[in-house]
């Protein structure tokens, strides 16, 4: 993930934007995703 899309994340999150919650939990799955698999929990 790039910096313009934290940068959106943490706007939305200012501005209380319910699709705050939808984008932030999309980028942690693309995190877990990542991971090696020895790394997930």
């Amino acid at each position: 993930m790039s910096l313009p899309q934290h940068l959106a994340i943490v706007e939305a999150i200012r501005r209380r934007d319910p699709a705050a919650e939808a984008a932030m939990r999309a980028r942690l799955r693309n995190v877990i995703d990542a991971l090696p698999e020895s790394s997930r929990p």
